[in-house]
């Protein structure tokens, strides 16, 4: 049986319980359509591998948990967009920058609740909102 180089899998995700035990399953992303048939067509019989197909692949376009904030005055730090933002849900991480030729700010805010996946998506879209 041949199997997959390791420069083939550009990410892989097991899935874990809250305590850090298996799910028993997990995703891996390959670095291209052939690594990923190789190890569709080439796996160990104990593993079933099968390719993503979202069941309705425009919500899953929709999908997103961090939000690209700019216009707001350039007094602004992290604790006033914090206390913005932060009536929509969670947020993991705000990264505030200053564009060097313009002296302008822009954020970046992620959402993230990591008891509930679709809550960081959710948050997101209620700020946009």
């Amino acid at each position: 049986m041949k199997e997959c180089a390791k420069d083939e899998v550009k990410s892989l995700k097991i899935s874990l319980n809250p305590d850090h035990t298996s799910r028993g399953y997990g995703f891996a992303l390959f670095a291209t359509p052939e690594g990923a048939l190789n190890a569709i067509n080439n796996h160990p019989d104990k593993f079933e591998i099968l390719p993503y197909d979202p069941k309705d692949k425009e919500d899953m376009r929709k999908l997103f948990d961090s939000i690209y904030v700019k216009n707001f005055p350039s007094t602004w730090e992290e604790a006033m967009l914090k206390s913005i933002f932060g009536k929509y849900g969670n947020i993991s991480s705000i990264k505030v920058m200053t564009a060097e030729r313009d002296e302008y700010k822009v954020a970046f805010i992620c959402f993230l609740d990591p008891n509930d996946n679709l809550a960081g998506p959710a948050a997101a879209a209620r700020a946009i909102e």
